[in-house]
């Protein structure tokens, strides 16, 4: 078990250093001197969510999706390995939800608050 977890952190610690550019990126908002700054914040969370955190987010879910894929295959009629793959389907099902109204959160506030 603490190999298996020593894998997963090492995967997250080397994608969370390639994401690190994208970040970087994400910082460069051109916009004309008389911008506010809540624009300059808007266009850096917009260019994060946009280049760095959907990008990754939509690899993950499809990683995942293609490892439940792969419980099923290997589960051979087992009960337990079956149960396994679909507790993890429905975890999978929960975080995608979470992430779609986490991103319907910050559109909402947003426009609440006024800024485009």
């Amino acid at each position: 078990m603490f190999k298996k977890n020593k894998l997963i952190f090492k995967i997250f610690l080397s994608l969370t250093v390639l994401a690190f550019p994208g970040i970087a990126f994400g910082a460069t908002c051109q916009l004309p001197p008389a911008q506010t700054a809540s624009a300059w914040i808007n266009c850096i969370v917009n260019n994060v969510l946009s280049l760095v955190l959907w990008p990754v987010f939509l690899t993950a879910v499809v990683v995942v999706g293609l490892w439940i894929g792969f419980m099923y295959l290997t589960a051979k009629g087992e009960p337990a390995k079956i149960t396994q793959a679909t507790t993890a389907l429905i975890w999978l099902i929960i975080g995608v939800i979470v992430a779609l109204l986490a991103f319907s959160l910050v559109e909402t506030i947003k426009n609440i608050i006024g800024v485009t």
